[in-house]
């Protein structure tokens, strides 16, 4: 059973807006970041936002079992490798705070340590229950969900740290004193998971259809892990402080892995957002800072029938004859993508979207140590051009989707993802530029105070002189006793010239 992406669509249907609003406070405006002066506007990554579910994507997994024997390899390699960590700094908070390996122990420079996974990777399935793990997966009638995973791997995740600290300290790698609880026997485990698997699955298929027992399971667990852990930080005092990073191994590796998977699936992407109506108080109180703020109203351009803003951004780079190389800026229209509101993510299946895994990575994932190819990543046609199209398709649903509570935002964004530029390296390779022309006025709010607003007048001011420009609007969003809502007041009488 193949998982289609979900999209869901809208039942707003916004006329093409000729402009729109982005609020800002007056601090980013004309303080410490000086973006008015600098014309700039900056793209947040999503752990900037303030929804927290902000472009998520509703996870899945269904696979044949190649896909589900390659995933526990990398489990275990991500496992070996975070091990290792936690026996050298195991007072380190941020142990699994670290990118995820892509793919096969390719990825690993350090010989012993690659040599080690190799031996746990042997030891592991040299268990015929372990062994069984992928195939019960493969067999189960639904797609398995974030918290369904995160409950089989917790199943084995004791004895899988028996495992490595086994091996480890064979090859003399391991350091004396640090240890994994005695959770019973390993081979114990992975029957108890295979269990696990197979009862859910007839369940399943023996009541009604579409009935959810392993996401119900899972969730439930996932509620209990969470309050043992929090008990785990109310006990916890200077000695296992001494051991965080070793504890964070042993207790929250399994739910960090599948969290991690996602990285996997598409590069990291940045947000600039916009709305389409400055006229919402509710609004001026979240994002105006407290209606102290502004609103910052563009002119768009229309780009493929939708609008657009033009913004200045890095396109290229020129080599010299000197070795020099110069970075090639270009105006480019950026369109402004309408946010959907839905009830639910937009459902993808891991194993048909991971598009960021390329080369030998992709090979690890989609074929077994024979050669062959998995028979789900056939039927899906990965890497070719309908799935190519498909994945940027589903993504972008994903990226503009927001819980429909949100609804009352109205909001247009514009997503960058990282490509010819890092943009995850620094807070200024995130910031571009647009024209003045296209900025048409500013929106003070209803609590702006009178320094700021003379401020900011000064400096468009300025710019419009330097511009030659003789029109520039202001207004005041306050409250209409007559309309019984919030209205744009022109301040007509503050003229640039």
């Amino acid at each position: 059973m193949a998982i289609g992406p979900t999209i869901f669509y809208s039942n707003r249907r916004s006329p093409m807006p000729d402009h729109i609003y982005r609020f800002r406070s007056a601090e980013k405006l004309i303080g410490k970041f000086q973006e008015l002066e600098r014309q700039e506007i900056y793209f947040a990554p999503p752990n900037e936002l303030n929804d927290p579910y902000d472009g998520t994507l509703d996870i899945q997994w269904h696979g044949d079992a190649v896909l589900w024997t390659n995933l526990l390899k990398h489990y275990l390699l991500c496992l070996t490798v975070d091990v290792t960590r936690a026996l050298i700094s195991p007072d380190d908070p941020d142990i699994l705070r670290r990118e995820m390996i892509p793919g096969s122990e390719e990825n690993l420079s350090n010989l012993p340590l690659k040599e080690a996974y190799q031996q746990v990777k042997r030891e592991f399935f040299a268990n015929a229950s372990a062994a069984r793990i992928a195939e019960v997966l493969a067999e189960r009638a639904q797609p398995i969900g974030r918290s369904e995973l995160r409950m089989y791997l917790r199943t084995i995740h004791g004895q899988a740290v028996q495992v490595v600290l086994g091996v480890l300290k064979t090859r003399g790698l391991a350091v004396p004193g640090l240890s994994a609880p005695d959770s019973g026997s390993f081979a114990d485990a992975a029957a108890r998971c295979c269990e696990i698997v197979e009862r859910i699955n007839r369940e399943e298929t023996s009541g009604a259809p579409g009935r959810p027992v392993g996401a119900v399971l899972g969730g439930a667990t996932e509620s209990i892990v969470y309050q043992l852990g929090l008990l785990r930080q109310l006990d916890a005092d200077a000695a296992l402080d001494r051991a965080c990073g070793w504890l964070a191994v042993l207790c929250d590796f399994p739910a960090h892995y599948v969290s991690g998977l996602e990285s996997l699936l598409y590069s990291d992407w940045f947000t600039a957002c916009f709305v389409e109506e400055a006229t919402n108080a509710a609004m001026w109180g979240v994002y105006g800072d407290s209606h102290q703020g502004v609103a910052l109203k563009f002119r768009t351009q229309v780009v493929a029938g939708q609008p657009a803003l033009v913004l200045n951004r890095v396109t290229g780079f020129a080599g010299s004859k000197e070795g020099d190389t110069r970075i090639i800026r270009s105006d480019v229209p950026h369109v402004l993508d309408a946010v959907r509101y839905e009830p639910q993510f937009t459902r993808v299946d891991f194993f048909q979207m991971m598009g960021r895994i390329t080369g030998a990575d992709a090979r690890f994932w989609h074929y077994d140590e024979s050669g062959r190819q998995s028979q789900t990543s056939v039927r899906a046609g990965f890497n070719t051009e309908p799935w190519r199209q498909n994945y940027w398709r589903t993504l972008k649903a994903a990226l503009t989707t927001k819980h429909h509570d949100w609804q009352h935002e109205k909001e247009r964004r514009i997503v960058l993802h990282d490509g010819l530029v890092d943009l995850r390296s620094s807070k200024e390779s995130r910031k571009l530029v647009y024209r003045f022309e296209d900025l048409e006025g500013i929106v003070f709010g209803a609590k702006t105070s009178t320094n700021h607003i003379m401020t900011i007048f000064r400096v468009v001011r300025e710019k419009c002189r330097k511009a030659g420009r003789k029109k520039f609007d202001f207004w005041r969003a306050e409250y209409s006793a007559v309309d019984g809502r919030m209205a744009l007041v022109p301040l007509s009488m503050l003229k640039v010239e």
